[in-house]
């Protein structure tokens, strides 16, 4: 199969590399990704003093709403 041809490629480079790659003929791995727009109630759920704050890690030094969900979830909330 050509992703499994692709996927194989991928992990080997990424494992001489020195990166840990799982065994696929032990577990299924993979992913994917949803995006989504932060809706009005999660909107609401960010503390508003996250949101505008200074952090030397966000994009230009400001914290903009998605960096402050993801934030907040992740120190508040244990989401990761």
């Amino acid at each position: 199969d050509k992703y499994t041809r692709k996927r194989d490629k991928l992990a080997t480079a990424l494992t001489d590399a020195g990166f840990a790659v799982p065994d696929y003929n032990k577990s299924p791995g993979g992913g994917f990704f949803i995006f989504a727009r932060i809706g009005s109630d999660i909107q609401k759920s960010i503390p508003p003093e996250r949101i505008g704050a200074s952090n030397p890690a966000a994009p230009g030094g400001i914290v903009n709403q998605d960096w402050a969900l993801c934030q907040w979830m992740a120190e508040e909330k244990g989401l990761l």
